[in-house]
């Protein structure tokens, strides 16, 4: 399945982090700090879902308001490695998934 991934880097501050991800994404901060500090992704979304993607962008904004340095990545088990995202692709494919819709 082909998802969308968001991490950060790990030296990112956990209470930065939580604080943007709180409204979009209620993870307890153990776990933000545990994928922090582990390189997992912050969220997981399905390509899809209109809604998985349209959250993805809500917390991509969110980290980037925050200071936060994002990366978007391409999930797929076509692959052997995740494949780097651009936020601007991700914005045009919200847009195409809505004149799909």
């Amino acid at each position: 399945m082909d998802c969308i991934g968001i991490k950060v880097a790990k030296t990112t501050s956990v209470v930065k982090c939580v604080a943007a991800l709180r409204k979009h994404l209620p993870l307890p901060i153990s776990e933000v700090k545990r994928r922090i500090v582990e390189g997992d992704y912050l969220y997981l979304g399905n390509f899809v879902v209109i809604e998985e993607v349209d959250l993805a962008i809500k917390i991509n904004d969110a980290l980037v308001e925050s200071g936060i340095e994002v990366q978007c990545y391409e999930h797929t088990d076509y692959f052997a490695e995740d494949r780097p995202l651009s936020y601007e692709d991700l914005k045009n494919w919200s847009k195409t998934c809505h004149e799909i819709e």
